[in-house]
């Protein structure tokens, strides 16, 4: 009209974005959030506001699975195979010797593994495979075959050797370590196969030490205690020398879900002269 001058179009503004929000999901695929307010509206037939709020997918690594009928107050992906108890990863993705993962075994009930009729049930822990060691560990056919490795038989022939107890042990020591002499001459001193002494780690420490830890399978005419106390006597008595240099640490011996530490005198674990 007459008298007036068209008013010039103010668009809109806006602040900045917030900070991302917490993800809503630990693992697995989840969403976060992020808002930015308006500070001036548009007029006049300026531009409208652009989107205030905006989203993105986190933390879409997959979920470690959880067990979910754990003993007591326990957590954790891996399950003891006695007495239901849960724990956390050793290393990585592994489980602590006796224990497995509740992603691979049914969570709840740790007796029953996988059942199919070509594989063995009672493995050794970590273990799994048609062919199976009188110490219970498992191991698959030679490649390309249906043949069993050496000194093992096949499961669906002659059936699955029961799970045996065992004692963990993890032993300091100030030296190096020749490992597959340690487990023989443990297992000469102690009386048993030598099989059924396992070495699974063996670490280089701080102070250039070695950390290894071995599990010794309780034989049917003792107990885990018996065994615990019979290694330690070997040990301390240099019965099992394995050519280290000595041991300034007791041994930590766990037997099923109880850790318990083996005294420095008597039948324990001293250091060796």
């Amino acid at each position: 009209p007459a008298g007036t001058t068209m008013c010039k179009p103010e668009g809109c503004e806006v602040g900045a974005w917030t900070a991302w929000s917490k993800c809503d999901a630990k693992c697995g695929g989840g969403m976060r959030r992020r808002s930015r307010e308006v500070v001036k509206a548009p007029k006049d037939g300026g531009y409208n506001c652009p989107d205030l709020e905006e989203e993105e997918s986190c933390n879409t690594a997959k979920c470690t699975p959880q067990c979910t009928a754990c003993a007591g107050k326990s957590s954790g992906p891996c399950q003891h195979d006695k007495d239901g108890s849960c724990h956390q990863y050793l290393t990585g993705t592994t489980c602590p010797p006796g224990t497995h993962e509740c992603g691979k075994w049914e969570s709840g009930d740790p007796k029953k593994p996988p059942v199919s009729k070509d594989v063995c049930t009672g493995c050794w822990p970590g273990t799994a495979g048609p062919c199976q060691q009188k110490n219970t560990v498992c191991h698959d056919y030679f490649p390309g075959t249906n043949t069993c490795p050496g000194g093992t038989y096949e499961c669906k022939k002659v059936g699955s050797a029961e799970a045996k107890d065992f004692v963990v042990f993890d032993v300091h020591f100030d030296g190096a370590v020749n490992t597959d002499e340690l487990a023989a001459d443990i297992a000469e001193a102690t009386g048993r196969d030598a099989s059924y002494v396992v070495v699974e780690t063996d670490t280089v420490s701080e102070d250039g030490g070695h950390d290894v830890g071995f599990v010794v399978i309780v034989k049917d005419d003792e107990d885990a205690s018996a065994t615990a106390t019979s290694v330690s006597a070997a040990l301390e008595s240099s019965q099992a020398s394995a050519g280290f240099a000595g041991m300034n640490k007791p041994a930590e011996m766990s037997v099923g879900s109880q850790a318990v530490t083996a005294p420095a005198s008597g039948s324990g674990l001293s250091s060796l002269a």
